[in-house]
């Protein structure tokens, strides 16, 4: 039933990764991911959205990150910062006005992005708790074989005398 458990946790965690189509690098068999990612936060607060060049663009933040299968562990050193497309526009002008309307709690980071990492951590627990359990039922198979054994020399001892 456990082992049931754990195979449709990993197969869960599996689709959730061939779902994500976000860049990452592959070291070995685990993908991480570390480096900047920006996320939205909201339309450009006036008087920035009049600014011909900002046509277009979106409050957000620019931030440094770490993660595992596109689940971040961590993200920190957000900057405020206009996006539009690709490009990133870091003006502290521009920053000051994003910092102002929107906080960083308004950024708006995906489920699994976000909330990830607490599957790998639920895996992990229940990884750390099978070996336990694994281990404690080695246990009372090598404490049953010596009762047995303990018995079998009684018997023989018995049938001798």
């Amino acid at each position: 039933m456990r082992s049931r458990a754990i195979g449709a946790l990993a197969v869960l965690a599996f689709v959730a990764v061939l779902a994500h189509t976000e860049q990452a690098r592959a070291g070995g068999v685990i993908i991480y991911h570390s480096g900047e990612d920006v996320f939205p936060a909201g339309p450009l607060p006036a008087p920035l959205d009049e600014i011909q060049l900002l046509k277009g663009a979106e409050a957000g933040y620019k931030c440094s990150i770490f993660g595992l299968f596109w689940a971040y562990f961590h993200i920190w050193g957000c900057q405020p910062v206009a996006v539009k497309g690709n490009t990133v526009y870091t003006d502290p002008e521009i920053g000051k006005a994003v910092a102002a309307k929107y906080a960083e709690s308004d950024m708006k980071v995906g489920l699994w992005t976000k909330h990830g990492r607490w599957v790998f951590a639920a895996i992990g627990i229940v990884l750390i708790i099978g070996a336990i359990r694994g281990r404690g039922d080695d246990d009372d198979d090598e404490a049953d074989d010596v009762e047995s054994e303990d018995d079998d020399d009684d018997e023989s001892s018995e049938a001798k005398a």
